[in-house]
């Protein structure tokens, strides 16, 4: 994976949830992992418990990792912590565990906002995020426009992605209103939507390629951002 990273440096690559392909997804070890290869970036998944505590989760219902169903909204915090994941050690994690894994070894921290939050929900997050001195460093993305915008009410420059399967002309214009970039499914990019969303001077990142070969036609493309699994 190193040299494969290290071979395609015109590319911003993105860990996504950590390292799945050599670790449970969103967790310590997997973004210890991550944290250890070249990447720009590892992303990861929030959500917030029923006790008001930030904690890295892909689903917001913990079943498909633990197979007990509940919702992560509904539990605290130290209830969760009675079930690991895959049968394993692992736990979910504290937002600041990842922050501090991201700060240590400079990379940039990737949050995608799962769940529908209020402005003081979000301001909440960003108070966290400031106060480990990493908010310049943080990349925020989201499915949830009105996610994107509690972003834009509170910081005017910092980097955002709108998380899509589709690109329009009216997706485009709200990109170009809110400086928001494009990050869309491989299979859906083309050397013109590449060209279109550069000549409106934004980026455009592409999610989830863990092939080699897919990954090299989207770096032809012109593509700024790849995240992936690992190869």
């Amino acid at each position: 994976m190193k040299n494969k990273i290290l071979n395609h440096k015109s590319v911003k690559w993105i860990a996504h949830r950590g390292l799945p392909s050599q670790s449970v997804e969103n967790t310590e070890e997997g973004f210890l992992l991550a944290s250890e290869l070249p990447f720009y970036g590892i992303e990861t998944d929030v959500h917030l418990t029923y006790d008001d505590i930030f904690v890295l989760h892909h689903d917001d219902n913990i079943k498909h990792l633990t197979q007990i169903d509940l919702l992560i909204e509904k539990s605290t915090y130290q209830n969760l912590l009675n079930y690991p994941l895959k049968n394993t050690q692992h736990k979910i994690p504290l937002l600041e565990t990842y922050l501090r894994i991201c700060k240590s070894k400079g990379k940039k921290a990737v949050i995608e906002l799962k769940f529908p939050m209020t402005h003081q929900k979000f301001k909440k997050l960003y108070a966290l995020i400031e106060a480990y001195d990493y908010i310049e460093h943080t990349i925020f993305i989201s499915f949830i426009i009105d996610n994107l915008l509690h972003v834009r009410g509170i910081n005017s420059t910092i980097e955002i992605q709108f998380l899509t399967d589709q690109f329009d002309e009216v997706i485009l214009q709200m990109l170009k209103k809110y400086h928001m970039n494009l990050s869309i499914h491989f299979s859906k990019v083309n050397q013109e939507m590449v060209q279109i969303v550069h000549n409106h001077h934004l980026k455009i990142g592409v999610w989830t390629v863990n092939d080699i070969d897919i990954a090299e036609k989207m770096i032809e493309l012109g593509v700024d951002y790849i995240t992936t699994d690992g190869f």
